[in-house]
């Protein structure tokens, strides 16, 4: 599970810069669903 955090907190900054915000929103909804 820690794995899998640490991957999502390093992923978001990325996705975060990309011009795609739906997937960042799709991640933060993934994350507080988790």
């Amino acid at each position: 599970m820690p794995k899998i955090w640490r991957k999502l907190a390093m992923d978001i900054p990325v996705n975060a810069a990309k011009p795609g915000r739906r997937r960042y929103l799709t991640l933060v909804m993934i994350f507080i669903t988790v």
